[in-house]
């Protein structure tokens, strides 16, 4: 049943299911009668009859386009608009590369209106033809998958306002990237982190690649830590912000990537005879260069072309750490990735899988098993063996007596 509005105008609204309505109006146009229908979401009667008020009088001005005229890439464009005050710049830019290298050029000649879920897949399947920016491999398949979810996310706010009636993303059979398959310092034979951390006496990696096969932090992470984050009296460590880069703002402090990033961390005492030496070090340097800093200053700071200290470019960073490992004979993996060779230790020396996953700041332990999958199969393995020696074993001699 319509809503009954307390102001006169051409149309009305009726309730959809909890915060949805059904916003019907006449268009003005001349001999047989026309009408328009939306969906809006909103929390009350009095937003929606709003709401029509407005779109009746964006059509009278002539100001709103038919829908039906809409192209995606027009949408897209409005949708990446209004995205960027929800999410993190750093999101947003991910949206924006993915929005103009692969979905405006394979959906943004098409009407909206007429976006059909065999149009989407025979879209997907012309991304995953598409070669990278960056080389001249195609494009991965996790890349199609974001996309996927970035085209679905923006056509379920094409409903919402109105430019379709359901979002035929739904049916699509969506891209199945291979499980990432991530390298490891192995150790063995040779202990690779062994050789790792043993090459880095007297350069400025050092305490940062500690750091990072100690604790399993992500780079940004490690380069946002400062001093105040340390408590050097009960050997814990405290995350509660990450350094990024983007375009629009440059080096910025931010907050983790998820509310279970924010951890507390407890350190090794190794890890702590280094962080202790690189503080005594830091300290004398910062004094020599007439540098003050109090107890709130960067843990890993850089002096930038003035002659002041600055956060350190994640990117830059990487590509130093890439340079070192490179001059050494083990497996070349990237700075990421000794965060997965701490992991994965951890894993093979049977700490709890709960415990990695609270060190890792994953949100739930389900992440960190499906990262992990390969380790696990070692480890059934070894909880056969120990059935065998330790359980069975002594059981069969019990019953033999």
């Amino acid at each position: 049943m319509s809503v009954t509005l307390t102001t006169k105008v051409r149309g009305s609204v009726k309730p959809d299911g909890p915060g949805k309505w059904i916003i019907v109006f006449d268009l003005p146009t001349e001999g047989r009668r026309k009408q328009k229908k939306v969906r809006f979401h909103c929390e009350t009667e009095q937003q929606a009859h709003a709401e029509l008020v407005r779109l009746v009088a964006e059509y009278d001005n002539g100001s709103m386009v038919s829908t039906e005229n809409i192209t995606v890439e027009a949408f897209l464009q409005r949708w990446m608009r209004t995205k960027k005050k929800s999410v993190k710049i750093s999101t947003w830019e991910n949206y924006d590369q993915k929005v103009r290298s692969q979905l405006i050029p394979v959906f943004g000649r098409y009407k909206i209106a007429k976006l059909t879920t065999e149009k989407i897949d025979a879209g997907y399947a012309e991304i995953m033809d598409m070669k990278s920016q960056n080389s001249n491999h195609k494009l991965s398949k996790q890349t199609a998958l974001h996309c996927h979810r970035i085209f679905k996310m923006a056509l379920d706010k094409a409903v919402a306002w109105g430019y379709l009636t359901s979002n035929p993303c739904i049916g699509v059979t969506s891209p199945r990237p291979d499980k990432a398959k991530h390298k490891v310092l192995s150790r063995e034979g040779t202990d690779e982190l062994g050789i790792l951390l043993q090459s880095l006496d007297g350069l400025v990696l050092k305490p940062i690649i500690y750091v990072a096969a100690l604790t399993g932090m992500r780079r940004g992470e490690i380069l946002a830590l400062h001093w105040s984050d340390i408590d050097f009296s009960n050997r814990r460590l405290g995350v509660k912000q990450t350094l990024i880069y983007t375009n629009e703002n440059g080096l910025e402090f931010t907050t983790p990537k998820s509310e279970s990033s924010e951890r507390t961390i407890k350190l090794p005492v190794m890890l702590m005879e280094i962080l202790k030496q690189h503080r005594i070090q830091q300290s004398e340097e910062f004094l020599r260069l007439g540098i003050r800093t109090g107890n709130d200053g960067l843990v890993f700071p850089v002096l930038d072309h003035r002659g002041k200290l600055s956060a350190r470019n994640p990117r830059g960073f990487s590509k130093s750490f890439k340079r070192h490992i490179s001059k050494l004979d083990i497996t070349q993996i990237k700075f990421h990735e000794l965060r997965h060779t701490h992991a994965t230790r951890l894993l093979q020396d049977k700490i709890p899988i709960k415990v990695v996953s609270e060190r890792l700041g994953h949100s739930n332990v389900t992440i960190t098993m499906d990262i992990y999958q390969t380790v696990l199969p070692a480890m059934q393995d070894e909880v056969a063996d120990y059935l065998d020696e330790g359980f069975i074993l002594p059981v069969a001699e019990q019953d033999a007596n």
